[in-house]
């Protein structure tokens, strides 16, 4: 427990400068001795590339340690894992299985509720998908903003320009970053979806914009940039 505090000191620089490479030098000690956390977080600056190169198989097979010994959020990261590395149909597939997963065990997650919609789109269930994000509104954990970004994510156009009124009441200025840059990117994955990528690169460049480093759909975001980066020539 020891290793993956110190480890969780220098990823957020409580009590010490933020190191993230002396975090996954931390987190991978601790890792070694079975330690479900520092396995997740040790993902999670692989993944996003922080205090190293990004290493998407090094995050997956950690984060599937995560997974074994219990963590409740290691469905939720490989399904994120799944999407943001993905080559094609079987990846969705994969993406759309740890989801429904995590879902099964986090119901009152919204990020999993995301993902798991960004799943379906992309594989063209969009009307699968609204009616998940249905399912999971009655059974009335999404609440306050959570449930009216849910209810926006129910209808066959997305426009944030509806919703980020809404976001401008709330007075944490974090979470309103946070909920800014998720309706953005929840619309570009529905119009990436619709095959219309030059509408959707917009929306994820504002999510990147204003989402915090840490937020993983702002991270989704940039992998949706960089894929589409290629065929914008």
């Amino acid at each position: 427990e020891g290793m993956n505090v110190v480890g969780y000191a220098y990823q957020y620089g409580e009590g010490t400068d933020q190191d993230y490479e002396a975090a996954i030098e931390w987190f991978q000690k601790a890792a070694a001795k079975g330690h479900a956390n520092a396995a997740e977080s040790l993902g999670q600056l692989l993944h996003r590339g922080l205090g190293t190169e990004q290493d998407y198989d090094g995050a997956r097979e950690a984060y599937e340690q995560a997974r074994k010994a219990g963590h409740e959020r290691g469905d939720r990261r490989l399904g994120n894992l799944a999407l943001d590395a993905r080559r094609g149909s079987e990846d969705l597939a994969q993406a759309e299985k740890h989801l429904r997963a995590s879902l099964a065990a986090l119901p009152t997650d919204m990020i999993t509720v995301i993902y798991l919609w960004t799943a379906l789109q992309l594989q063209g269930k969009a009307k699968e998908a609204r009616s998940m994000v249905r399912g999971a509104r009655s059974k009335g954990p999404l609440k306050g903003l959570h449930g009216q970004l849910a209810l926006f994510m129910t209808h066959s156009t997305i426009r944030p320009e509806r919703f980020l009124p809404k976001v401008e009441k709330e007075k944490d200025e974090t979470q309103r970053a946070t909920l800014h840059c998720w309706i953005h990117f929840v619309a570009g994955v529905q119009r990436l979806a619709k095959g219309k990528p030059v509408l959707a690169k917009p929306h994820f460049e504002e999510c990147v914009k204003v989402g915090a480093i840490v937020d993983s759909l702002r991270h989704s975001a940039q992998a949706e940039l960089k894929r589409l980066a290629p065929s914008e020539g």
